[in-house]
């Protein structure tokens, strides 16, 4: 649980203060926020993955992330 807030917790200083978007690791496209800043996507291996990708490469995506 700690892991999630931290994560949303940079997520917002990225948005918020850098003026940066979460881009995805595997296509580069940014990633859409909600109005509650959490992304559209999910995390893994501490890498973000839109959800485009995620219909994409549904078995192969630990894979990709390499």
């Amino acid at each position: 649980m700690f892991k999630n807030i931290l994560v949303r917790f940079i997520n917002i200083l990225h948005i918020e203060f850098l003026g940066e978007k979460i881009k995805c690791a595997i296509c580069g496209e940014k990633i859409e926020t909600t109005f509650l800043e959490k992304i559209k996507g999910t995390y893994i291996k501490k890498k973000t993955i839109c959800s485009n990708c995620q219909r994409k490469y549904k078995d192969k995506l630990k894979e990709k992330i390499k």
